[in-house]
């Protein structure tokens, strides 16, 4: 098994080396019947059951200023779980403290297959986003399937309460080997029912990053404001100094003093900055 760690609260990316047979079926005929209809998300999580037992299902789409929107929640049983955290997540802007937001703006460009992350409740270091979205769930572990389509960026998250546990390997490599038919499904499914909300990218314009770096305050010159706009849309120091027509170096000085002015060190600290003035003003 191979495992990169995210840069936030305990997120982990995750490659497996799958197995080359699993005894579990995966037949998906019925979700696939079910595309761009409010049966959908039901049968998706029936169809994971074939493969692992889960809890809880959540389609977010993300929107063009990297605000997270629900799209689909279903839980086993009566209690609307899955909805009810998922209210909360996005009502308390919470997925300022999600791992996968980075994870998404790190990845400028679409990934060559679905990115598959690990989020185990107790590693989450944001204590309200940990108690509002895991723990009054009674859930212990989330694994997400993100991917995009032209730009528009998308999760399929799966959850596990405590009374089955957390996912042993081998069910990690099996929802990684169906991550890639899992998201081109969801894709297709939010294509369908929302045509209008689905035809703008995920990826905020440079000019409307830069208009919120100007706004946070730190007095940060035109070229500091243009290396940190490019950094948050993940961009390298490499492409940002060709982009700019400056030296790497110069790239990375003016960064070091963005950073200095803000009272920052990563960019992860940047995006959190940025995404707060924007929930302060209305913005999102």
């Amino acid at each position: 098994m191979g495992l990169t760690v995210c840069p936030h609260d305990g997120g982990q990316q995750l490659d497996f080396r799958l197995p080359e047979k699993t005894e579990k079926t995966w037949d998906l005929s019925a979700a696939v019947d079910a595309l761009g209809g409010p049966d959908f998300a039901r049968l998706l999580l029936v169809a994971f059951n074939q493969l692992v037992e889960v809890n809880h299902l959540v389609i977010i789409r993300i929107d063009r200023d990297l605000v997270p929107h629900l799209i689909a929640t279903e839980s086993h049983g009566l209690d609307p779980v899955a909805r009810q955290a998922g209210e909360r997540y996005t009502k308390l802007h919470l997925y300022h403290a999600d791992p996968n937001m980075n994870t998404i703006l790190q990845h400028p460009l679409a990934p060559e297959k679905p990115l598959v992350t690990q989020l185990l409740t107790d590693a989450i270091a944001d204590p309200q986003y940990r108690l509002e979205v895991f723990e009054k769930s009674n859930i212990v572990e989330r694994v997400s399937i993100i991917n995009q389509r032209n730009g528009r960026w998308f999760m399929v998250n799966i959850y596990r309460d405590r009374s089955v546990g957390v996912f042993n390997d081998t069910e990690l490599a099996r929802i990684t080997r169906e991550a890639g038919l899992v998201s081109s499904l969801a894709a297709q499914h939010l294509f369908m029912m929302a045509r209008e909300d689905w035809s703008v990218a995920t990826q905020p314009p440079l000019i409307l990053l830069e208009n919120t770096l100007r706004a946070i305050g730190g007095n940060l010159s035109r070229r500091e404001v243009e290396v940190c706009a490019r950094a948050l849309l993940g961009m390298t120091s490499e492409a940002t100094g060709l982009d700019l027509a400056i030296k790497q170096t110069t790239v990375t000085t003016h960064r070091k003093r963005a950073y200095g002015k803000l009272n920052i060190s990563t960019t992860n600290e940047l995006f959190a900055l940025c995404l707060g003035h924007s929930l302060k003003t209305g913005n999102t």
